[in-house]
């Protein structure tokens, strides 16, 4: 079986040994279990042109024929190569299936969806009610609607400045008991079953907008004292709340945690990236098995389908 790798390829790029590779190991891994994986995009007819990983360097293919797609693709920055894949590829299924990432990637339409089956701080999506939600509420997070790596958000409270038009979500803040701290939990289809990966805390002590990308301090959330079998099932339930959507194999899901340590979902991310990976970092006796086996997990579930 052949499955494509969807990513921004270009042709006589270096990725050095796939061996080096998180990424590369998984496929070497996949292909010891009869799934070939093919890194390029979609051409004509829903063929693949990339690389496929063999033992001591990667090969150049063109025209591979796929029987399914890993979307890893930039579709926010890209959206009209990514409509043109999407055409080329026709019928070939895709997961994550692009009406979750289009879901996940649309803050206030992801809570709408989310609403009922796991907790999640109240929303305003109405620029013009932004003032009297936030003097009800005294401390909120100012977003972009279809913003990402925390970029544009801001805390704010009454009698700061708040936009009155414009494509914004006004999210009520949730304070927790010292510093500022939230938790990306990776979510899995794995083979027998929702698979719960290591959950990854962010913490910082000055910036309330816990971010990696903004500098925030990123550790294993069961080195501190947290309530994991609530902040798994929160993480599972809001995997099940969307996946009935489309085909999804992971969803990044960022928790945040109450002053009574009360589990609250503030995201959910359609292609997680990178958390886990860092404590394969710099735990590498306790995460790198892990973060190996999530690298592989949704090609030989994609493979089954």
């Amino acid at each position: 079986m052949n499955l494509g790798i969807w990513v921004p390829f270009r042709a006589g790029g270096s990725l050095g040994p796939p061996e080096s590779l998180p990424l590369g190991r998984a496929a070497l891994a996949a292909r010891a279990r009869g799934v070939t994986l093919v890194l390029g995009s979609p051409q004509q007819d829903g063929r693949f042109d990339g690389v496929v990983a063999e033992p001591g360097g990667w090969v150049s293919v063109a025209g591979a024929a796929v029987d399914g797609v890993y979307d890893r693709f930039p579709s926010g920055s890209r959206p009209e190569a990514f409509a043109a894949g999407l055409r080329a590829l026709g019928e070939i299924p895709v997961a994550n299936a692009p009406v979750i990432t289009a879901l996940c990637r649309d803050k206030l339409q992801c809570q709408r969806a989310l609403e009922g089956s796991v907790a999640m701080p109240e929303v305003c999506g109405e620029p013009g009610e932004f003032g009297a939600a936030l003097a009800d509420w005294g401390l909120a997070f100012l977003k972009p609607r279809h913003g990402s790596f925390g970029e544009g958000v801001v805390q704010v409270r009454p009698g700061d400045p708040l936009p009155t038009a414009g494509d914004f979500v006004l999210q009520r803040a949730i304070v927790p008991a010292g510093a500022h701290l939230a938790l990306r939990v990776l979510v899995q289809r794995g083979e027998h079953g929702l698979v719960v990966r290591s959950p990854v805390a962010r913490r910082s002590l000055e910036d309330p907008v816990v971010n990696a990308a903004r500098g925030a301090e990123v550790l294993p959330a069961a080195d501190l004292e947290l309530p994991l079998d609530a902040i798994a099932e929160v993480a599972r339930e809001t995997f099940r709340g969307l996946a009935a959507r489309g085909l999804t194999l992971e969803l990044g899901v960022d928790v945040v945690l109450d002053d009574r340590r009360t589990p609250y979902v503030i995201e959910v991310n359609s292609r997680p990236r990178g958390r886990l990976r860092e404590l394969a970092r710099k735990w590498p006796e306790r995460f790198a098995a892990e973060h190996e086996a999530a690298c592989v997990a949704p090609f030989l579930v994609l493979g089954r389908e």
